[in-house]
């Protein structure tokens, strides 16, 4: 028996750029040539994610930035690969690299068997130690080599064509004049799609761009002009709840579509379960978009969801599909003048005041993602005694309530701007500040966009899909239990994700921001 073949959850590990994961096309065809049932889930950094989901063979994407100096994103990374329940790791590396490292975090994780290729023996970190291929094999002709050894059929070695679109699902070849952005959500969502929406302004600079959106995205098309020319406000559909559905209210928005007359409409809302019949009833030359099992009929450029890449990645890739160039993925978010007219206007009331200076958002929309009150106010009272820091408590309309909680369970006193604040100018107050804690909510996007260093609360949300990717900057706290992710506006059971989340994490990772400075 080869317990190798019998492996049905593999982690496939390759920490490099796109070229690198491409040239495992043949070794990991050979994998699931042999073991048909088997899912394979890569392990890679960011600039090699993009190329793991054009191969076809890849069934999952963990992204991952080591940095072997923090061990906190390493102890996280543990515990998500824990998480997965992986019986088998491959670890691919480069001619003379040690697997040792990866292996080693591989055995952290519990998974039982682990193989590389080695030239120095690592006692027991890899169950499958491997001389290395000859001389004169290539970097795929190596990887190959290594899944032969244990068992797995190499077949002819040669790459298949890897487009990500079926032959139907083509670009058209007129570019577009007008272009339609499906995504009518909320602030976060909008943050990290700025990416995407970045990279098609690049695709098609002499294109007008609408953003289809909820009433409040207005202002943000005002604010990125430079990558949106128009806004038209989302009115409701069948299947979509951001907004009611009234059937007379949505034919007449459809027939203002469609008299508008797009060229193409980029769905960027979702899976495509209830948001690509919106964009084909809108109607285009070409409609573009993910889609879940067999593409919807009228989609004409497309791929299957990736359910396990982050947000920011997502729209990229949905640029990619349309030929579009990236433009890298962080976050932005321009200020104006009245903006830090605002900012200042309200900082004077800690002017004066010693460094540092620290951002506290106790709220989010969802309950399920407001972590207890008395937990954020004995990590601000930590931050006064121990650091000397002024705490600023934020909040949007309607969260004033959530912050009073706050500040009636401190002993020290803060300043609160909860329900003072614009769009523009929290951002800018953010902007301002040593260090911002917050649950996974909008202004968490905001710190992340201005660039100031911060910790997110995560709970019921799934922290791979929001999580920012420039974890060392940006820092997430979570606690893993067996019911998250979930979608429930309130928990229905104890809510365990954030009770059992200890302040002492969360000043522990941000106390560490502090004393590093947060590199950039």
């Amino acid at each position: 028996m080869n317990a190798w073949l019998d492996a049905r959850n593999i982690l496939v590990v390759r920490l490099g750029d796109a070229a690198d994961v491409r040239g495992l096309g043949p070794a990991l065809r050979a994998v699931k040539e042999t073991s048909p049932g088997v899912r394979l889930t890569l392990l890679t950094s960011l600039a090699g994610s993009a190329a793991g989901t054009g191969l076809p063979w890849i069934d999952g994407v963990i992204t991952w930035q080591p940095t072997w100096r923090d061990d906190r994103a390493e102890r996280t990374l543990i515990g998500e690969l824990t998480g997965h329940g992986f019986d088998a790791a491959l670890i691919f590396t480069a001619r003379g690299e040690s697997p040792h490292i990866a292996g080693y975090l591989c055995y952290l994780a519990g998974i039982p068997l682990r193989a590389g290729i080695s030239r120095e023996f690592g006692g027991r970190i890899l169950t499958a130690e491997l001389k290395p291929a000859p001389e004169t094999c290539s970097g795929s002709a190596r990887h190959r080599w290594l899944v032969e050894q244990l068992g797995f059929t190499a077949g002819s070695g040669r790459l298949p064509v890897t487009s990500t679109l079926p032959p139907a699902l083509q670009p058209p070849v007129r570019r577009p004049r007008r272009i339609a952005v499906v995504r009518a959500l909320h602030l976060g969502d909008l943050l990290v799609a700025v990416p995407g929406l970045r990279a098609l302004r690049a695709g098609f600079p002499e294109a007008e761009i609408t953003l289809i959106g909820l009433p409040w995205a207005a202002e943000f098309v005002r604010r990125f002009r430079h990558y949106l020319d128009r806004f038209v406000e989302f009115v409701g559909y069948d299947g979509l709840g951001e907004v009611k559905y009234v059937p007379a209210r949505t034919e007449r928005f459809l027939q203002e579509q469609q008299a508008y007359g797009y060229d193409l409409v980029v769905q960027m809302h979702g899976s495509g379960r209830a948001s690509n019949p919106l964009a084909l009833a809108i109607g285009a030359d070409a409609i573009a978009g993910y889609y879940e099992g067999e593409p919807p009929t009228g989609l004409t450029i497309g791929a299957p969801y990736p359910d396990d890449r982050p947000e920011v990645l997502r729209h990229l890739g949905m640029a990619r599909l349309l030929g579009c160039p990236d433009r890298g993925v962080e976050l932005e978010f321009p200020l104006f003048d009245e903006d830090w007219a605002e900012a200042a206007a309200l900082l004077n009331r800690i002017s004066g005041s010693s460094r540092p200076w620290i951002g506290i958002h106790p709220g989010a929309r969802p309950p399920s993602r407001r972590w207890p009150a008395a937990y954020f106010a004995r990590v601000a009272d930590e931050f006064v005694r121990r650091f000397g820091a002024r705490i600023i408590l934020t909040g949007g309309p309607g969260e004033e309530a959530t912050v009073r909680a706050v500040i009636e369970r401190m002993e020290t006193r803060p300043v609160s701007v909860a329900g003072e604040t614009s769009l523009g100018g929290l951002a800018a107050l953010i902007s301002e500040l040593d260090l911002f804690i917050s649950n996974d909510t909008g202004p968490a996007h905001v710190a992340e966009a201005v660039g100031t260093p911060s910790v997110t609360i995560f709970g019921s949300a799934d922290h791979r899909r929001w999580a920012p990717l420039n974890q060392e900057r940006h820092r997430i706290v979570r606690h893993p239990v067996a019911c998250n992710p979930c979608s429930h506006w309130e928990c229905p059971i104890d809510h365990r994700c954030l009770r059992r989340l200890e302040p002492g994490l969360v000043v522990e990772a941000a106390a560490d921001l502090l004393r590093a400075g947060a590199p950039a």
